[in-house]
């Protein structure tokens, strides 16, 4: 059965944009760092013809026992590095965690002002302020 190329390319252009493939996270670590989706594919090791298989990928599950297998399975479907994409989706996560984080609900939110105003008399008092 022959595959229609373009097909499977805007396929890949919508998966970067639907929470829980692959290609959300490629793009939200593209933004986060201010690069590109293809320089961070190239990063964990996978060619641009295999970009939409590794795009279309649905997200590794979190839990620990099916984490590492998810990401191996990926990782050899799309041939690339397998903790570097490890790397990249615990990213990720945790760029996902700080979006949705609201200090408003954290009992400690003064003490994270108190950090950030910490953090600026210091940056003022060595002279390396903003």
């Amino acid at each position: 059965m022959a595959v229609n190329v373009n097909a499977i390319e805007v396929l890949a252009r919508k998966a970067g944009n639907q929470d829980g493939f692959i290609g959300a996270v490629l793009n939200a670590i593209a933004m986060a760092n201010e690069t590109t989706v293809a320089d961070i594919v190239s990063s964990i090791g996978c060619s641009t013809e295999n970009m939409p298989r590794l795009v279309l990928c649905k997200i590794p599950r979190t839990e620990t026992e099916y984490f590492s297998t998810d990401v191996r399975q990926i990782s050899d479907f799309a041939d690339c590095d397998a903790d570097l994409l490890a790397n990249l989706v615990r990213e990720y996560q945790a760029i996902a965690a700080m979006r949705r984080y609201d200090p408003s609900d954290s009992p400690h939110e003064t003490m994270l002002m108190a950090a950030r105003d910490k953090k600026r008399e210091y940056d003022e008092d060595s002279g390396d302020g903003e």
